[in-house]
């Protein structure tokens, strides 16, 4: 806040703002970082939450089944009671959603150790988020729609590897990463089309989460398969992985396609980049059947390429848009890559001396690179989107 208050300070001295304006956009600050102390109450509560669950864990053996029933719909019907008489908005009506949330998961675990009930954890989670989700879509702050949102697309992902990890005929089930790295990429590609719905319809909270794991569980997607060909120990695909990563890659393509806030070079550089992870997904179609000639170094030029043009795509929608931290982030993973080349290529002391030198100017020549990339793409988004 004091950073702010010098830079408005400095702004009215200079003539470029009126003192009615400085003092709405403090006010507006000030608010802001009010906002802040909502994270704090979430955290006070979910300790307060986990010192009640151990003070009944240490006798839970003792309690009737009855009684741990009636006071877990007990508590959850106060908490809504609680919710529904809170002001919208307020940090305390935010705190009383993430705890119905969490107490809603507990009952469903509680339902199942007292019945006996089996099942798996995403089918756990799945009944949580199909519970949570009406009240979930009255939260106003971000801590809910984070939990609501990323166990939600973790159901889907473990349901998936669960599905596919049937079908793939396994000699290691312990140790066949082929259906779970496709559960991932299959994740991913919920997240993304996701994340354009709430784009297209302004859905402010859902967009950041979805966006927000797009982007995470994308790029760890291409930096294992790009760490898997390094090693020449990409599994194959399990039975179905394909068509289903496919089935939604097509979807997440449409959602893109239908995004008219965006640009064409925009939609056209993002559903490139889809459609290039995707190729990559199976080694026949983007990195050719491996043969035995085939060297390391070949690998290690296959998988470094298949990374920076990924993050190419990433970058050319970021520079076109205007996504400054996104624009930096391509920028400097661009570098990073450059530098793993850089400690493959060179062998022995001396060689990766001249390597970290050259890696060291390179990222340099990236970052003067970027400050001038970043006129041209304004010059670019000054004309029709």
């Amino acid at each position: 806040m004091d950073r702010i208050e010098r830079r408005l300070k400095e702004w009215h001295e200079q003539g470029l703002l009126d003192t009615a304006t400085r003092q709405r956009l403090l006010a507006y600050e000030a608010g802001r970082e009010r906002g802040h102390w909502r994270a704090l109450l979430v955290l006070g509560a979910l300790v307060a939450g986990i010192g009640v669950i151990s003070l009944i864990a240490a006798n839970w053996a003792n309690i009737p089944d009855g009684l741990k029933l009636g006071a877990d719909f007990t508590l959850l019907a106060a908490l809504a009671v609680a919710v529904w008489n809170t002001q919208p908005g307020s940090a305390r009506r935010e705190t009383l959603i993430v705890l119905f949330q969490l107490l809603c998961l507990a009952s469903i675990g509680l339902i199942a150790q007292i019945y006996h009930l089996g099942g798996r954890p995403w089918q756990a989670l799945a009944a949580w988020s199909a519970m949570c989700l009406p009240i979930t879509l009255h939260a106003r702050a971000r801590p809910a729609w984070w939990l609501w949102g990323s166990l939600a697309l973790l159901a889907f992902a473990l349901a998936v590897d669960e599905q596919l990890s049937l079908r793939a005929p396994r000699l290691e089930p312990l140790f066949d990463e082929g259906p779970l790295l496709y559960a991932w990429l299959a994740g991913a590609l919920l997240a993304g089309i996701v994340h354009q719905l709430a784009a297209r319809w302004e859905w402010r909270k859902a967009r950041e989460v979805f966006g927000f794991w797009w982007l995470f569980a994308g790029l760890g997607y291409v930096a294992l398969i790009d760490a898997m060909h390094s090693l020449r120990e990409f599994p194959n695909p399990p039975a179905g992985g394909l068509y289903l990563v496919g089935g939604l890659a097509i979807l997440l393509l449409l959602g893109i396609a239908a995004r008219r806030d965006l640009r064409p070079a925009s939609r056209l550089s993002l559903g490139l980049t889809v459609l290039l992870v995707l190729a990559a997904s199976h080694p026949e179609w983007l990195f050719f059947p491996i043969h035995a000639s085939d060297t390391l170094d070949s690998q290690h030029l296959r998988a470094a390429a298949l990374s920076l043009l990924v993050l190419a795509g990433g970058l050319l929608a970021a520079g076109l848009e205007g996504w400054s931290h996104l624009f930096q982030l391509f920028t400097l993973l661009i570098g990073l890559r450059f530098f793993v080349i850089y400690l493959q290529a060179f062998a022995g002391l001396a060689a990766t001396g001249i390597g970290l030198i050259l890696s060291g100017l390179l990222i340099i020549a990236l970052v003067v690179l970027w400050r001038h990339s970043l006129k041209l793409f304004e010059r670019l988004r000054g004309g029709p989107r």
